[in-house]
């Protein structure tokens, strides 16, 4: 049952509500009699809603939601205003369809300063090792309204691959285990790695080239011995 509730303050527009308090402490504010635009407070959420149904939503267990509007604009995001700026926004973060998260106006960075860390280490062989046992896929979500094909890894043959290599792999920031035993994967930090073997790759290539260029000269330098030596036997 409502234990207060107020009527529109509009002469004109008597049909829908302003302010409801329920007595199990629900709160609404807005058109709750038509259940249209509306806040609502009601024990660990905070709902907001528009024409079309949800439109944010809080929950006390940590969980933040943004539905977007199919009418006005499907995308739901998050704008930040750096400094105070009035403007439209200084970096947005915006969904863009079922499998997309987009930055707008920005970059999305990592703290990277040398001042932030400690214990840098070069690569070693030991990433080397782990690399070459990385298998990269296709795939397919499942249970999830993304339907393209994605391209990237199987996070049990990372795990395995550093395994193989003698890696930690507890203790590797790019490999992490949730609560209910899923993998996940850090992407931007395979970057690193595959720098590191690029770079290698290009030192091996930088040697064959040498060695490439000695063997020609080599070969010219004997080829010019034989013409000289063939030449005194025919003169």
């Amino acid at each position: 049952d409502v234990a207060f509730a107020t009527a529109s303050p509009s002469a004109s527009d008597t049909t829908g509500a302003t302010c409801q308090i329920w007595h199990d402490g629900h709160f609404s504010l807005g058109d709750t009699k038509n259940s249209r635009t509306r806040t609502e407070f009601y024990g660990d959420r905070w709902n907001m809603y528009n024409d079309q149904g949800f439109a944010f939503r809080l929950v006390s267990a940590g969980g933040i939601e943004f539905y977007g509007d199919p009418t006005q604009n499907p995308s739901p995001y998050m704008d930040w205003h750096y400094n105070g700026d009035t403007g439209d926004y200084s970096v947005r973060l915006r969904c863009t369809g079922y499998d997309t998260l987009v930055v707008e106006g920005g970059t999305l960075n990592t703290g990277s300063d040398s001042s932030l860390k400690k214990d840098m280490k070069m690569l070693d062989e030991q990433f080397e090792k782990f690399f070459k046992k990385i298998v990269p896929v296709s795939f397919r979500y499942k249970d999830s309204k993304n339907s393209k094909k994605q391209i990237g890894y199987n996070a049990n043959n990372i795990q395995k691959a550093a395994t193989d290599a003698g890696i930690d792999i507890s203790d590797l920031g790019l490999f992490h285990v949730d609560d209910k035993g899923d993998r996940s994967l850090a992407y931007m930090e395979f970057s690193a790695l595959n720098t590191y073997m690029i770079q290698k790759s290009m030192e091996r290539i930088d040697s064959l080239e040498s060695e490439i260029i000695d063997l020609k000269n080599e070969i010219l330098e004997l080829k010019q011995l034989v013409y000289a030596n063939y030449g005194k036997e025919e003169s």
